[in-house]
């Protein structure tokens, strides 16, 4: 007895739009991973605990995401 070869689910007759660019098209490209100084971070520390500004503004001013300062 043989068995029928599964081919995916049928064809729903929608194809998507030729004119409509790929979700990948728009979406953010990752950021290249960076390395720092140990001069560096030990700066950004002392900016987080001298000054009233929280974390993420921090991280804001030297353009890093709050997760690369937090950690």
């Amino acid at each position: 007895m043989g068995l029928t070869r599964f081919d995916g689910h049928p064809s729903s007759g929608v194809y998507p739009r030729k004119d409509v660019r790929s979700w990948r098209v728009w979406s953010k490209k990752p950021r290249r991973r960076r390395s720092f100084t140990p001069e560096f971070k030990a700066e950004i520390v002392e900016r987080c605990r001298a000054s009233d500004r929280t974390i993420g503004q921090v991280a804001k001013d030297f353009d890093l995401t709050e997760n690369a300062v937090r950690c």
